[in-house]
């Protein structure tokens, strides 16, 4: 059995249940474990079902939303989990989003945005479909999931002839006191011309109305080639930035392209970032996209140095109306011999930072590149984020906080006890260092069951985590929120 296959069903609760049985032998009889995390998909503490799938977590003041798709119902549907006081307390049963009276049509891979008692969510959804095309469809609530709209909208104008998928979604927010988050951003690639290509919608009135000329395809390409994966950024000023891989050029590379009116017209020519440098062609794999004062940051995995994967960011200084070089971060060993993948962009003023797992000293740890001035230069040699000595315990996917006020959290998912659990590491110096201990979230017994799929967001020096977690014998959705001290390192 490898690493990352979970264990039998009825292994796993049998492990949790002689747990239980163990700790109740001491003072008479067994009493269910009280874990300190939470789970909040509705189902039964030790029951395996629902089966739950892509969770996504959005936090905004006392507010906290958590989505994903399930089948409890028969079909996939997409559910939403509420807690109004920070995570403490969760809808005691989850809220269907997608609208489904036949119970027969599939919604999945959700994606949210909120602002305090507002939560948007788009998704992919075959009901127009003979055949489970899925086209993108939208819901939102302005009351923390009290009620939502009448009709889900349908972002797309698919009558189901062609597949729509992968959406995106940004939220922009304007004004301070109050601040005003009525205009979002949809973006998704679909079949619709032959081979995938990229496709944009975007409402200026929470989504009540969408583009009355329908929605507008963003890559340039004139050829038969495929384009996927968007990653989708905004300013809050009218920008809308877009990143995705794109196969016309024959071997997979990563685009941009931007609109300066909150994407109604786009660029007439996309922009290819991941410059090779006059070597062989080399499949490049965007991952994230980042925007701020009005620089872009682009990060992407390639394989331009040999073998292996390195990480390369591009950087525009002038909000994506050009960019510099493409910049190696994953510096330290030569270019190719390991894998560096997945990297993750945060940017805050001045302070920019990109984290990823690389296996340079045998088994995945998770590396963290920093600049200060902008993304204009890096360390000469990335930092290591966990505590562990390197090597020893693959650490998985990344995700990356930070608040601009030098608190940085970095969590991830690794096998140093067996099966993965969720650990995080914070530092209160930008990034510089970080603490002496990996800080575990996950309350089961160390490594008895996976914990991945992880989602995690930082609101006032608190951090928020969710993930799926088969410790009951199916993925389930937990959560915790936790509140380290970041303390700054000893003079």
């Amino acid at each position: 059995m490898t690493p990352h296959s979970p264990l039998p069903r009825y292994a796993r609760v049998a492990l949790h249940l002689l747990a239980a049985w163990a700790v109740g032998c001491a003072e008479g009889p067994a009493e269910p474990v009280a874990f300190e995390d939470a789970r909040i998909d509705g189902g039964e503490a030790w029951s395996v079902d629902p089966r739950s799938l892509d969770p996504r977590l959005c936090v905004s003041g006392d507010y906290a939303y958590a989505g994903w798709w399930d089948d409890r119902e028969g079909p996939d549907d997409v559910w939403l989990a509420v807690s109004r006081d920070r995570g403490d307390n969760w809808s005691s049963l989850p809220i269907r989003v997608n609208q489904n009276p036949d119970n027969r049509w599939n919604a999945r891979h959700p994606e949210i945005a909120c602002h305090e008692q507002e939560i948007y969510v788009v998704w992919e959804d075959d009901r127009a479909s003979d055949i489970e095309n899925p086209a993108i469809y939208y819901n939102f609530s302005q009351d923390a999931g009290e009620t939502w709209r009448d009709d889900d909208v349908a972002v797309t104008a698919n009558d189901g002839d062609w597949a729509s998928l992968s959406p995106r979604l940004a939220l922009s927010c304007t004004g301070d006191d109050p601040a005003v988050c009525s205009r979002l951003s949809v973006a998704w690639y679909d079949g619709r011309d032959g081979a995938y290509d990229i496709y944009f919608n975007r409402s200026a009135n929470y989504g009540f109305n969408w583009m009355q000329e329908g929605e507008v395809r963003v890559d340039t390409d004139g050829q038969d080639a495929h384009s996927g994966k968007p990653r989708l950024a905004v300013d809050g000023q009218g920008g809308v930035f877009l990143a995705w891989e794109d196969r016309r050029g024959g071997t997979t590379d990563v685009y941009f392209n931007r609109s300066t009116d909150w994407g109604t017209t786009w660029g007439e020519e996309d922009v290819r970032l991941d410059l090779d440098d006059g070597s062989a062609p080399a499949d490049s794999f965007v991952n994230d996209v980042a925007v701020e004062t009005g620089r872009v940051f682009v990060v992407w995995s390639d394989r331009r140095g040999g073998e292996g994967q390195d990480v390369y960011v591009a950087r525009s200084p002038d909000s994506g109306a050009t960019f510099d070089p493409p910049v190696r971060l994953d510096v330290g060993d030569g270019p190719g011999i390991s894998d560096s993948l997945y990297p993750v962009v945060r940017a805050a003023g001045d302070e920019v930072l990109v984290a990823w797992r690389d296996d340079r000293a045998g088994a995945f740890d998770i590396l963290l590149q920093r600049s200060e001035d902008g993304g204009a230069s890096w360390l000469d040699e990335p930092l290591t984020v966990e505590a562990h000595p390197r090597g020893t315990a693959h650490s998985l996917d990344p995700a990356l906080m930070l608040d601009g006020e030098g608190r940085v959290a970095v969590a991830w998912s690794d096998l140093r006890n067996g099966y993965e659990d969720v650990y995080f590491n914070v530092s209160a110096d930008g990034g510089r260092t970080f603490g002496a201990e990996d800080l575990r979230v996950d309350a089961d017994e160390p490594g008895t069951a996976i914990s991945a799929s992880l989602q995690a967001a930082m609101e006032g020096g608190a951090l928020y985590f969710l993930w799926l977690d088969w410790r009951y014998g199916e993925a389930d959705v937990l959560f915790r929120r936790m509140e380290p001290e970041f303390s700054p390192p000893p003079p």
